[in-house]
């Protein structure tokens, strides 16, 4: 390590000029690599549910819907509206009540379970199917040229325009909140730190490592909007600590070296041995993500591991020339540190062990028994504002229409029309069948919101009802996959635990010479976990 961190200070200058000219490059991949903002599309593959989106979109071309809901417009106007849907690329149709009956010939006179479907309380409602599945660029982009044609009194609904609006909160907030954790990590480095620049030139020095993680992602594909929202922030709070090592090293290296060079080389020795350590634990935990079968976890597991490999990697190439380059000015603007020693505290740990382990030990059984019985939402409305245009036509459909969510029941051909009226009449509020690819589509509208008991339990019954009909048959749509989501993940959460305490343990019993440390460790960040959750 001598002679590397020796090769580093020498030729610091020639390292951060190449470090820099490889922010073209990375920022290029960022612009380049897609963004998925359909978390419902992780699901495991052979899950229900996707096996029944992917019929969907092969032989019904149904995978992207939308439902348009307008009020007060004239027939003639909805009629006009429903037309420039269906031109929009990337629609594969839009439907109304004119394509089975004429505008001339009054609503009043359709069948009364078609015209409630269509009509309610002066409102009416367009239905859109798109080429592609819901989180594709040609479904954002068709639903961004619907919101376009939409004026007040029309709202787009369903879960293609809650995905849209999704990405556009994604896109619009990611950099205001990512501006407030960088003023707010200036504000803590601040206090901690006596120079009123190294704060800056750590913020500069993280800028290395968060353009190459975020542009080499584009050997993945893709990425998810969560990951594209938290990895910047994630990446700050993991890793900015490496810095401060590295200058605290450095400022203690410089009294006992002679030459500013030296200080730095033995500073770099001396982090690097540090950083690695506890970087090594980031990491496993990042990749203990990737059991998950929600491949989202996988996604943000790989690009967080490499992300903190890259700090690590910045932090003892880029980092060390910055300082050096800004060390006069680091030396001269500073100021008292603020965030003063704890003392009295560490003094009474020190005298008071056993009773501090007693405590906490007493508080670990009520915080596992509160974490237990933390309930999770799914329901992706829930973490919208009611302000979005989603969201105003998704209340819109359950107010006036009854109806929220969308199933989708598919059964063989080969089931009897006799079985199927049966089966039709058991399934209440069923809007449509439909023939094709060997498969019989019915079409169920519900009130209930995605991911609540009430929808897993008609999924359940619907399910039930279909299977005793086709053994083989399909249920998809927004409840369907927010049930195997529930599924999955509850599964995935209990494995990402255990295979990251396993992992986490390892590590820091080949770390350190006690078997006894890394039970002591894990427990506390166990119980630090159960008292977060």
């Amino acid at each position: 390590m001598k002679r590397i961190s020796d090769f580093i200070v020498k030729h610091r200058n020639a390292i951060l000029l190449i470090a820099t000219l490889l922010l073209i490059p990375s920022i290029v991949g960022y612009l380049n690599t897609r963004v998925n903002y359909d978390i419902l599309s992780y699901l495991p593959a052979d899950s229900e549910s996707m096996q029944g989106q992917a019929v969907l979109d092969e032989d019904f071309n149904l995978a992207g819907t939308a439902l348009i809901v307008t009020d007060d417009m004239e027939e003639k106007e909805v009629a006009a509206l429903k037309d420039q849907i269906a031109a929009i690329p990337g629609v594969e149709k839009a439907v109304w009540r004119d394509d089975v009956l004429d505008l001339s010939i009054p609503a009043d006179v359709l069948p009364g379970e078609l015209h409630d479907a269509l009509y309610a309380d002066g409102s009416t409602m367009i239905i859109a199917t798109f080429s592609e599945a819901t989180g594709s660029d040609s479904t954002m982009d068709a639903i961004d040229q619907i919101k376009k044609l939409c004026q007040d009194n029309a709202h787009v609904a369903g879960f293609s325009a809650i995905t849209a609006d999704t990405k556009y909160m994604v896109n619009t907030e990611t950099p205001i909140y990512s501006a407030i954790a960088v003023l707010l990590c200036l504000v803590v480095l601040s206090l901690g730190l006596k120079s009123w620049l190294a704060p800056f030139i750590f913020l500069l020095g993280m800028v290395y490592p968060i353009v190459y993680n975020m542009g080499t992602n584009i050997f993945l594909g893709e990425i998810s909007y969560i990951t594209k929202a938290l990895s910047m922030i994630l990446l700050l709070a993991v890793s900015m600590d490496y810095s401060i090592f590295l200058l605290h090293r450095y400022q203690e290296e410089k009294t006992k070296q002679p030459t500013k060079e030296e200080a730095m080389s033995q500073a770099i020795q001396a982090t690097f041995t540090s950083i690695t350590s506890s970087s090594v634990t980031t990491i496993a935990g990042f990749l203990a993500l990737l059991v998950m079968q929600l491949t989202l976890g996988k996604d943000i597991g790989l690009v967080m591991a490499k992300g903190v490999v890259l700090a690590v990697i910045c932090t003892i190439l880029v980092l060390p020339s910055l300082l050096m380059f800004f060390d006069p000015w680091i030396e001269k603007w500073q100021h008292p540190v603020l965030i003063r020693p704890v003392k009295r505290i560490a003094h009474f740990d020190v005298r008071h062990p056993k009773a501090i382990i007693a405590i906490f030990v007493c508080l670990f059984i009520p915080f596992v028994y509160f974490q237990a019985n933390t309930q999770q939402y799914y329901d992706l409305t829930k973490s919208l504002p009611d302000s979005l245009p989603s969201v105003i036509g998704t209340n819109e459909l359950k107010d006036k229409f009854d109806m929220t969510t969308t199933h989708f029941v598919m059964v063989s051909d080969e089931v009897s029309e006799k079985d199927m009226k049966q089966l039709i009449s058991d399934i209440e509020d069923t809007g449509d069948i439909l023939h094709n690819g060997g498969k019989k589509l019915i079409v169920v509208n519900t009130s209930y919101h995605g991911a609540t008991d009430e929808m897993n339990e008609q999924l359940d019954h619907i399910d039930e009802l279909a299977k005793s009909y086709d053994p083989d048959a399909l249920i998809t749509g927004e409840g369907a996959l927010d049930r195997d989501l529930i599924r999955v993940t509850d599964v995935d959460f209990k494995m990402v635990n255990l295979v990251s305490i396993i992992a986490i343990f390892v590590i820091i019993a080949l770390t350190f010479k006690s078997f006894t440390l890394p039970i002591i460790l894990v427990l506390a960040i166990d119980f630090a976990i159960s008292v977060n959750m």
